[in-house]
């Protein structure tokens, strides 16, 4: 590529259903973002079948690709969707932003990276699992919850963000219903202690210097009643979101564990850890390998409060997906609190 060419961009925008709207509202930003004097931009949707579509023709993957520099990765949902469209691009060895299907397989599933969390001297809520298949009696689940936890609860599903299938269980008898609205995103369920405590959030940023957690930012959600039940909903989309003001020891210690997390999970690039904060307790919550860059987002507004603007962060990450740096020896990751 001569040095007046433009850099073919292959902007991927799908993944599963439910976070079809994520993803195109975070293409959108990136495409109104990116510098058009520097990129050529194509659009590549992965539709509900799994094809790659471009300029509403479906095509293989290798057409769809062909001539395309770097790939931006917008995909949002469960790892059975998204992983196999990653592989494909893997196995071209066309690079792309984010990290790899192994990392973010590893990351996105809380009940696999919690138990890596606990081996490494991490703090994360007392949970139970269900695998929803193999649910034959509700009233036998309920009583195993009631007797483990005292209500409320949470119950989500295990492999699934941004507050998918998410609710509140205050009363017992809303148990069964929580656990039917959680197996619609994911047939592995989770049920875990409600924890009292300020929510916040992490972004991790790969730099030519190392990797730098973001100031932390705070999230105020909103909760919502589920129609046919008493238990509540959080709407991300309603929930305020402001730059953490702590204890500089607290934010010192919330960036050092999310750069961790960032490192012990073998991300690449960006990622965002959830936290809730109890007095001086850190509990992990779950991680993002691919926060999504939506207009109103966590992940814009962390990078904004940073100091850059979207367009100069893109800059980086496509030069950071050319140019990647030598990959560190994790194998020995230690965390000092």
């Amino acid at each position: 590529m001569s040095q007046d060419e433009k850099t073919k961009i292959a902007l991927l925008i799908g993944g599963s259903p439910s976070l079809r709207d994520v993803s195109l509202e975070a293409a959108s930003v990136i495409e109104g973002s990116i510098d058009k004097s520097k990129y050529d931009v194509k659009k590549i949707v992965i539709d509900e079948k799994g094809r790659w579509i471009v300029n509403d023709y479906p095509k293989n993957a290798a057409l769809a690709l062909k001539g395309v520099n770097v790939v931006i990765n917008t995909l949002h949902g469960e790892y059975s969707d998204v992983a196999p469209i990653q592989t494909t691009i893997e196995r071209m060895q066309i690079p792309y932003t984010g990290s790899t299907s192994l990392a973010a397989t590893m990351a996105i599933d809380k009940l696999a990276s919690r138990l890596l969390f606990r081996q490494n001297g991490l703090v994360v809520p007392t949970t139970l699992n269900f695998d929803f298949r193999k649910i034959l009696d509700f009233k036998s689940v309920q009583r195993e919850i009631t007797s483990y936890f005292n209500l409320p609860v949470v119950i989500k599903p295990n492999s699934k963000g941004f507050s998918f299938g998410v609710g509140i269980v205050k009363d017992a008898a809303d148990i069964p219903e929580a656990i039917r609205y959680a197996a619609g995103f994911d047939k592995i369920i989770l049920v875990e202690e409600f924890l009292r405590g300020l929510e916040v959030s992490c972004m991790v940023v790969e730099t030519r210097s190392g990797l730098v957690g973001l100031p932390p930012v705070v999230l105020m959600p909103v909760f919502k009643k589920q129609a046919s039940s008493s238990f509540d909903i959080p709407e991300t989309k309603d929930a305020k979101l402001n730059i953490a003001h702590l204890d500089e020891e607290i934010i010192k210690r919330i960036k050092t564990v999310a750069v961790y997390i960032h490192k012990l999970l073998g991300l690449r690039h960006y990622s965002k850890t959830d936290f809730i904060l109890i007095k001086d307790k850190l509990y992990v919550l779950e991680v993002n390998p691919f926060p999504a860059f939506t207009k109103n987002s966590l992940a814009l507004k962390a990078i904004n409060w940073w100091g850059i603007d979207l367009n100069k962060f893109l800059d980086h990450l496509i030069d950071l997906t050319l140019n990647p740096q030598k990959e560190d020896n994790f194998s020995n990751v230690r965390l000092a609190l």
